[in-house]
């Protein structure tokens, strides 16, 4: 059990780190509930801020490795701790070495807004390192990452972070939840990695090249989003072979019929 000193628990928020604290105790005792903690795991904390959650965690957790950017809240967190089972880290968690976690960990995030998606990208690229990953972000984001075809938010990053995961949102955070509130909405979401993709292609770079070409021009069918890249007629057969309609759009084709029309095409 950590020992805990007195020490002035509130940061001056810096908004080039687009800090937003979660105060919410409610939300926290529901994000320590849902994230079903052992006692015999070890759970990689990226951005705990003033420690919100760090301590609750760690009454629950064998371990908590957190990660933090900014300096004035590591000297907080390390203020408040005299020894136990927290190791606090000062730093970009995009320039973190995972291989420090040295266990296969749990990931509970608090995300910046702007940098959410490349933090989520390194946790992809590092799945073996992770069990499951509870994520705070941006509600629109989140959304984004969930989009299933013929909807507004379907997009590169849906396929992306479909492909590779398996997102859900588990619910909502209210602006008023956090000092300072935010401009937006928030969520509270999981998202659980795959080990291996549902359905794999053999290169993943100009696999996600190809869906973002198409994205790029969402106004034009997908015919003649690709057709500068790709020859007309191979195309023709590879839509024919994924079942996608010659008038369909970016937003309307699904991940498994782009994993097909790239099989096709580069078969």
């Amino acid at each position: 059990m950590n020992k805990i000193r007195q020490a002035p628990d509130q940061l001056l928020p810096k908004k080039y780190f687009g800090q937003h604290f979660l105060i919410n105790k409610n939300i926290i005792a529901k994000i320590i509930d849902i994230c079903d903690i052992s006692a015999n795991e070890t759970i990689l904390e990226i951005g705990p801020g003033e420690g919100a959650m760090t301590f609750e965690i760690a009454h629950r957790a064998k371990k908590v490795i957190a990660v933090e950017k900014d300096l004035d809240a590591t000297h907080l967190l390390k203020k408040k701790i005299e020894d136990g089972n927290i190791e606090i880290h000062q730093q970009d968690f995009l320039k973190f070495d995972l291989n420090l976690l040295k266990v296969k960990s749990k990931v509970i995030a608090n995300l910046p807004y702007n940098v959410a998606t490349p933090i989520i990208e390194k946790l992809i690229a590092n799945k073996n390192l992770f069990t499951d990953c509870y994520v705070m972000v941006q509600l629109e984001h989140a959304a984004r990452m969930c989009a299933q075809p013929h909807c507004k938010d379907y997009g590169s990053l849906s396929c992306f972070i479909q492909y590779h995961t398996q997102p859900k949102i588990l619910f909502k955070i209210s602006p008023g939840s956090f000092r300072p509130p935010p401009k937006v909405n928030s969520c509270f979401m999981k998202i659980s990695l795959r080990e291996t993709p549902e359905y794999k292609v053999k290169n993943e770079r100009a696999f996600f090249q190809m869906i973002r070409s198409a994205f790029q021009q969402r106004r034009k069918t997908i015919l003649n989003a690709l057709s500068g890249q790709i020859e007309k007629e191979r195309l023709l057969s590879g839509f024919h072979h994924a079942c996608i309609d010659l008038k369909s759009r970016a937003e309307n084709i699904s991940l498994k019929q782009y994993i097909e029309l790239f099989r096709y095409l580069t078969k």
